[in-house]
């Protein structure tokens, strides 16, 4: 049953955790607040952690992409990038700062419960319904068809948003719906990650990861263009509605 009550989480373990649970992530922390959309846990390479981003335009009508890294050392370390998206000459103003998990950095939830929804029926049901639906990735569970990329080491979550029902009642139903984060780019100023997610009637998950940023070239491109991931619902990817 939903609750008043918030949760807090003082380690990195913790919050981990939480994310996995589908639970509504908010951090706060002194100078930034962010309601975590979308997020991906990297187990290895340059920044392992999980990250997360948000944009928003401050009172001289810059935008502001504020990125957020969380290791398990229990630090924060957040990233401000501050331009002007119209004016072609603008530098970017980048700042970086660190918080201590449990200090200066607080990560929280509403205290309520989630049921995993573990076939085709009961998700199209909770969307019908307007029921709040999110979603958790594991790619070491998927298939990736065409072995372009490695992905078995990231974990990821968003709400699963967007949803459109295509063709109801025919054995061609499915679920489509998406999840995407704004991060920071040196070429571009600012960079898309999205994750273009359909599910079928016979609990079978496409899931379509894309990061849309323009090139030296002045090309507007996805590194991850036509790449895609075959999933079940249930191991590759679960969804959750609060209840």
């Amino acid at each position: 049953m939903i609750s008043d009550e918030i949760d807090t989480f003082g380690t990195y373990g913790e919050v981990y955790a939480a994310f996995l649970d589908g639970k509504n992530i908010q951090a706060e922390v002194d100078v930034a607040g962010a309601k975590v959309v979308a997020w991906v846990r990297e187990e290895s390479g340059d920044a392992p952690g999980i990250h997360f981003s948000q944009s928003i335009v401050n009172i001289d009508g810059d935008v502001v992409i504020q990125e957020f890294h969380l290791r398990d050392n229990n630090i924060l370390y957040i990233t401000g990038t501050t331009f002007n998206p119209v004016d072609p000459d603008d530098v970017p103003d980048i700042i970086t700062f660190t918080c201590t998990l449990g200090d200066a950095a607080i990560f929280s939830a509403p205290a309520y419960d989630l049921v995993e929804l573990l076939d085709y029926a009961s998700v199209l049901e909770a969307q019908l319904s307007g029921e709040k639906l999110s979603a958790g990735m594991d790619f070491s569970q998927c298939l990736d068809a065409k072995n372009k990329v490695d992905l078995t080491d990231a974990k990821a979550g968003a709400y699963f948003e967007h949803v459109t029902v295509l063709l109801h009642d025919s054995p061609w139903a499915r679920l489509s719906g998406s999840a995407f984060g704004v991060h920071s780019d040196p070429v571009s100023g600012v960079a898309y990650a999205t994750f273009g997610v359909t599910l079928d009637a016979d609990n079978n998950v496409d899931v379509f990861p894309g990061y849309w940023r323009i090139d030296e070239n002045g090309d507007w491109m996805d590194d991850f263009s036509g790449i895609m991931f075959e999933c079940t619902l249930g191991a590759g990817i679960m969804f959750f509605v609060e209840v």
